[in-house]
């Protein structure tokens, strides 16, 4: 891929035509290829699937907060520059948290476009933040019988799941008395979050653990978060390692289920490692644990904390990671949403920890540990 220059940096319109020719693979503009050789494309009934399936702003994403661009960024976690990045050199209060930015796709006469959605504290419908804004997109919609458009966040698939859970999550904490919850409707929806980002990882991370010891190890994550969040800085380089955080984790779960291997004995280092991962006694159970737990750091509390809450700016490094992600998309948009290779009657080839069915599950694709992240200033001070 071409270098990109930032001496100008180029604004959401711009940025978004980039990822379009990407998205829909018009890869003639920025990739060499021999002549006559055809490229990989989507049918018009593939890409109108891919729209109706709510995961564009997923992909987007993944794109914007990736080190495509060869100029460092001032952080000791990664080298190199994403395309947020650039653009809060335009918009410097997207660095701040008071700007956010998202992409949709839409059909212009019979072809697909990516548009950007530009929102920032001086639009008087935005000013209480960006949860508050989906929210109300959300009950309009209700109230006009679906005939209001909605715009980000609201329009990303697990929008509106998202927020009957932190109504319920609402009056619970009401009706005990848990915590005192703020007035201000985006803190109080954050304070929400928070609370109850602990608990949903413990109860989802397939330990084997009673319902009574899985409450009382998110109570030890509650606390792992909070530490953690206490040591980052609020300059737009004070980044926190998603290694550490995971490190972290891994450790406290290990005080809660003694059969967990110890991290260095189930990292991943090759294609070779797994096979001899899954000999070890407990080899399996860790890592489907591990599998599981680096993929909902980021469904559970990244992504809605970035798209849902515009509070958290993530970074990755591994480029060829969104490719191959991107082909697997592909191929499930032109099997109907089927794994080709089972179809064929292949069988999978770790049935034990069941990692081809969530490495393909076309909704739960695009989430995947960053390399690096941060929580915005603007939701630094909800948490002084």
């Amino acid at each position: 891929m071409q270098e990109i220059t930032v001496a100008e940096p180029r604004n959401e319109k711009e940025l978004c035509q980039l990822f379009e020719d990407l998205l829909f693979m018009r890869t003639e503009k920025f990739l060499a290829r021999e002549v006559g050789k055809k490229g990989i494309t989507l049918s018009p009934e593939n890409i109108d699937l891919l729209g109706a399936l709510g995961i564009t702003s997923r992909i987007f994403r993944r794109w914007y907060q990736t080190t495509w661009h060869y100029h460092d960024f001032a952080s000791k976690h990664f080298s190199g520059m994403t395309p947020r990045q650039e653009l809060s050199i335009r918009y410097p209060t997207l660095a701040i948290g008071h700007t956010y930015i998202s992409a949709e796709m839409v059909k212009m006469g019979a072809e697909p476009k990516i548009i950007p959605h530009f929102f920032s504290q001086n639009m008087a419908e935005f000013t209480e933040g960006v949860f508050s804004y989906g929210k109300s997109q959300q009950l309009q919609k209700e109230k006009t019988a679906g005939k209001t458009i909605l715009t980000s966040p609201s329009y990303d698939i697990g929008f509106k799941e998202f927020t009957l859970r932190m109504e319920e999550v609402e009056q619970d904490i009401k009706k005990y008395k848990i915590i005192q919850l703020s007035k201000i409707s985006e803190k109080r929806y954050w304070q929400l979050f928070w609370h109850d980002t602990p608990i949903t990882l413990a109860l989802n991370s397939e330990l084997k653990l009673p319902h009574d010891r899985l409450i009382e190890l998110s109570v030890a994550l509650h606390f792992l978060f909070n530490a953690l969040v206490k040591r980052q800085g609020k300059n737009s380089g004070d980044f926190m390692s998603f290694d550490e955080l995971f490190y972290n984790v891994w450790r406290i779960c290990q005080d809660f289920d003694s059969k967990l291997l110890p991290l260095d004995k189930i990292l991943v280092r090759d294609a070779r490692t797994i096979p001899k991962i899954l000999e070890l006694e407990n080899g399996e159970y860790s890592f489907s644990v591990y599998y599981n737990l680096t993929n909902l750091l980021d469904e559970l509390f990244l992504f809605p904390a970035d798209r849902y809450f515009g509070a958290v700016e993530c970074v990755w490094i591994d480029k060829e990671s969104f490719l191959r992600d991107l082909m697997v998309t592909f191929e499930l948009l032109k099997n109907n949403l089927r794994t080709p290779f089972l179809n064929k009657g292949h069988q999978e080839k770790y049935p034990g920890i069941n990692i081809n069915e969530k490495a393909t599950d076309i909704y739960r694709l695009w989430f995947s540990p960053p390399t690096a992240f941060r929580i915005l200033p603007r939701t630094l001070e909800f948490m002084g």
